[in-house]
Formats: C-alpha cells, structure tokens, sequence
C-alpha cells in the first residue's frame, strides 16, 4: 500500500497539499519474493518428477530359449508413469519417459561339459555389448556345470524405447531361476 499526497502548482499559484491519497496495489512482494516464488515452483517440479516411477520385475523358473527371452510372472510392478509397461510374453520393456533406467539380469546357468552360454541386455533388439554375460563349461568336466551369473548396467533411454534380454546356447541345458529388472533412477521433465 502507498501513501500520497498531491500539491499543484502552476504560474499563477500553488495550492496546499491534499489530505492522503491511499492507492493499494495488487503486488506487495519485493523482487526477493518474486524470486522465492519461481524457487519454490521449480522445487515443486523436482518433486513431482521424483514421484514418477517405473520398476519392473519379472522372472521365469527356467528356460533355454534361443533369442529374447520370456517370462513367468510379474512379481514387481510399480510404476506411474504412462506409457511404461513389462510385456512378460514378449520379454519387452518398454520406457514411459526419456532418462536413466537401471537393468538388472541374474539366473543360474547349467552347461553341459563344451557348452556354453551368452546373455546380453539390448536395447531396440540390439545388443550392448558392456552387457554380456559368457559361461562355458570345462570341456573335461563330468555332468553339468552351475555358475550363478549377474549384471547390473545403467542404461540412458528415450521414451518408447525397448529394452529385452538376448540368450544363445550352443548346448541343451537351461537357464535356471532368471530374474530381470527395470527401474527407473532419473526421468526428464515433462514439459
């Protein structure tokens, strides 16, 4: 709120001044405050894009599937952002929101003596190579071998695209227990 008081003068005189004048303005926050208020917005942003969330998991008892590879069940699914979703009988992933997204495969993998295994994450159908996961059974080696097997990568995704798990084997014997894992660490803002 202001306070003034006006006074004229002209050529041929001057008047006294007139009683106060109240003007109320609609703005009363200084620049500091103007300035607290874009903070305040923006940390309302941060905070709402911390609550978004995608976490995926999925595992299968045992497979020895050439290619992508499929699921059982479900076990986790937290997510709240549109547009991600865990399709366990495709084996895909599929990314809501551009960001950073944390994948994580483990099984147990039983080779025969000779044979081997190989497992990669890919992204769009293709593989990432930082990714694979090789075991190979001593060729002298009687009965099957067991390895307990895992990788965990940071991948930077777009939204819509797809990551999947990638197994061949040159041998008959399975991957056991696999479990694989997406979830989301950092989101882009939604604009």
């Amino acid at each position: 709120m202001y306070v003034a008081r006006v006074k004229v003068e002209t050529n041929l005189g001057q008047s006294e001044f007139s009683g106060p004048l109240y003007v109320i303005t609609l703005d009363e926050k200084s620049e500091v405050g103007h300035f607290g208020d874009t903070i305040n917005d923006e940390l309302d942003d941060i905070k709402s894009n911390m609550r978004r969330r995608s976490s995926f998991c999925a595992s299968s008892s045992g497979t020895n599937v050439q290619g992508t590879l499929t699921y059982d069940k479900l076990f986790l699914d937290q997510n709240n952002v549109e547009g991600a979703s865990f399709d366990t009988g495709s084996g895909i992933f599929t990314a809501g929101l551009s960001g950073s997204y944390q994948v994580m495969i483990s099984a147990e993998v039983v080779s025969s003596p000779g044979k081997s295994h190989s497992i990669w994450v890919a992204v769009k159908d293709v593989k990432t190579e930082e990714s694979l996961i090789h075991t190979m059974a001593d060729k002298n080696m009687y009965g099957a071998g067991f390895d307990n097997a895992s990788r965990d990568i940071v991948l930077k995704l777009a939204a819509g695209e797809t990551v999947s798990i990638i197994h061949e084997t040159d041998g008959n014997e399975q991957l056991v227990n696999v479990i694989f894992c997406v979830s989301s660490m950092k989101v882009e803002e939604i604009n």
